[in-house]
């Protein structure tokens, strides 16, 4: 059965009672200050019943504005709402010279009823059939945390994506580098190589000149290699380095 918190002035009592029978008859279990037992701490019950509401009614007069305590159940009801509590809040007006300007300003964003009439009896029922709708819905909240989380899982999945694309690219151009630093380090080779033995062939009748040549090659050769040697342990570096950033 679901349930209200029943907020009045005391002076509003007659209203509050015929609000209750008619409420209880629509199959609406209330509770009010009125269920307080004596010796109990009133602020401790009001929250009790406030927590365990599925709705607040605020029967809205001029008594009701004057009235401290009622001033005390509008507040601690907000701060439930504030508190992601999903609660239906009605304010209803019962007092036929209530001003809807002198609402309090914590209940002016919800829809109030109007009973200035009298007409509680259809209050009762409008009340009912909103708290109908409302109980069995799921909660607001684990929707949003439901929501949030799958939002929180594609973002990771993205990120996931585009690291493993980056990590893709990076080894790709690395492997394009070592494939031209190798083509660079074999041509150079050749190109020693052939020059090394058109100098043979130069000066085969001077051995010592053919030498010193040779030997000057050689050091060209050993310099060319071992720059490509220095590159391409830098880039390994590098790629090593790249990997092990988050």
């Amino acid at each position: 059965m679901p349930s209200v918190f029943l907020s009045y002035a005391h002076e509003d009592a007659p209203a509050a009672n015929l609000l209750r029978h008619n409420l209880i008859n629509s199959g609406v279990d209330v509770f009010d200050s009125s269920l307080i037992t004596p010796g109990s701490n009133i602020s401790h019950a009001i929250n009790e019943g406030l927590e365990t509401a599925e709705g607040v009614i605020f029967l809205l007069s001029q008594n009701f504005v004057k009235s401290e305590w009622a001033q005390v159940e509008v507040a601690a009801a907000s701060a439930e709402i504030a508190g992601g509590e999903r609660k239906l809040i009605v304010p209803l007006l019962i007092d036929p010279n209530f001003d809807t300007n002198k609402i309090p300003s914590l209940l002016r964003r919800y829809q109030w009823l109007d009973a200035r009439d009298g007409s509680l009896t259809d209050a009762a029922r409008s009340i009912s059939r909103s708290l109908s709708g409302l109980v069995g819905q799921p909660d607001v909240r684990e929707q949003l945390d439901s929501e949030e989380f799958l939002l929180n899982l594609r973002r990771m999945e993205l990120d996931l994506e585009r690291r493993a694309y980056e990590g893709a690219q990076f080894a790709e151009a690395t492997a394009r580098r070592y494939r031209m630093l190798a083509i660079a380090a074999t041509a150079s080779t050749l190109m020693v190589a052939v020059a090394l033995s058109l100098l043979a062939i130069l000066y085969k009748d001077s051995a010592e000149d053919s030498r010193n040549v040779i030997v000057a090659l050689g050091g060209v050769l050993a310099g060319a290699s071992g720059a490509v040697i220095a590159q391409m342990f830098l880039m390994s570096r590098r790629r090593r380095r790249r990997g092990n950033q988050p």
